[in-house]
């Protein structure tokens, strides 16, 4: 990215530049949401408040591949770094992401 950002006139602060994409995106919001929130809200919460299937669809334009890339190789192993009533929420919230 930082070629492609010196391209355009625009001089990196002399490293490399990470750009996340939709993939990385999501589960950063997902995560987000989940530590953001008090443990009791979560117990309360529904967990499509999370991120909505809506949303996931919407930034991946409905692609089923993309999606099922996105729940496999990106929202599954993300739920190893929760624990307890987050990693719960998270369990019930993961079976929503699916194609509209």
């Amino acid at each position: 990215m930082g070629k492609i950002i010196a391209d355009e006139g625009i001089q990196p602060y002399g490293g490399p530049v990470y750009v996340a994409n939709h993939y990385r995106v999501l589960p950063d919001f997902a995560l987000d949401s989940l530590l953001d929130r008090p443990v009791e809200e979560l117990r309360e919460t529904q967990p499509k408040s999370i991120l909505s299937a809506w949303e996931v669809n919407d930034m991946l334009n409905g692609v089923d591949a993309e999606i099922e890339h996105l729940v496999e190789q990106y929202l599954k192993p993300l739920r190893i770094q929760l624990e307890g009533v987050r990693r719960d929420t998270y369990d019930r919230w993961l079976p929503t992401i699916v194609p509209t």
